[in-house]
Order: C-alpha cells, then sequence, then structure tokens
C-alpha cells in the first residue's frame, strides 16, 4: 500500500490515495511459444491476457498497461476503491482460477 499526496493544480489539494498495483504474468509463455509456434502462442496469449484484464476490471481495477506477456493493473487509482489491497488479492486468485481453466481448455501447458 501506498500513500501519495500532491501539490500539483491540476489535482484536489490534500488528497491521499491508496492504491494496489498488481502485475500479472503469464508463466511459460517462452517455452509455449518456442514448442507450438508463434500462431498458438499468439492465440493462447491473447486469450490469457483477456481473462486477465477482464478479472482484474471486475475487481474494481483500472489496466494501466500490457507489458509483453504481463499485465499491469492499479487498484484504487483514478478511481477510489475500499480496499484495494484485498480487492487486488482477490483479483489475484480469480485470475489463477480463471487461467487454469482456460490453459486445461486449449490442452496446453503454461506451467
Amino acid at each position: 500500500m501506498s500513500e501519495v499526496t500532491s501539490d500539483d493544480p491540476d489535482r484536489p489539494s490534500g488528497r491521499v490515495a491508496r492504491a494496489t498495483v498488481l502485475f500479472a504474468d503469464v508463466v511459460g509463455f517462452t517455452e509455449l511459444s518456442e514448442r507450438d509456434g508463434p500462431e498458438r502462442a499468439y492465440f493462447a496469449l491473447t486469450g490469457a491476457l483477456r481473462i486477465l484484464d477482464q478479472v482484474a476490471r471486475r475487481h474494481g481495477a483500472s489496466v494501466d498497461k500490457y507489458l509483453g506477456d504481463s499485465l499491469m493493473a492499479v487498484f484504487g487509482h483514478p478511481v477510489p476503491i475500499a480496499e484495494p489491497a484485498r480487492a487486488a488479492a482477490s483479483a489475484a486468485l480469480e485470475m489463477r482460477e480463471q487461467l487454469a481453466r482456460y490453459v486445461r481448455a486449449l490442452g496446453a501447458s503454461l506451467d
């Protein structure tokens, strides 16, 4: 958890924002791409990132960026939420569950 204050004139003065940043990485993507080729790897990665994005947003995050085979999501900023750390932890658990289901459906291994 971090607390951020700013004297920036474009921000409300005295505002403290509590935020949690979550980085979610698709483990095993490099091996998948080497083993199954770029087309299948791209298909698998696109689907995995879509799942990560949807889960993060469902838990109140703003998806900041995609970084290769990972995603950065911010909970609590710019839209405040009551418990950003709890929301991020819940999202991470759901992400693991959803991705495991997705990998089984693909018949692939991302471990």
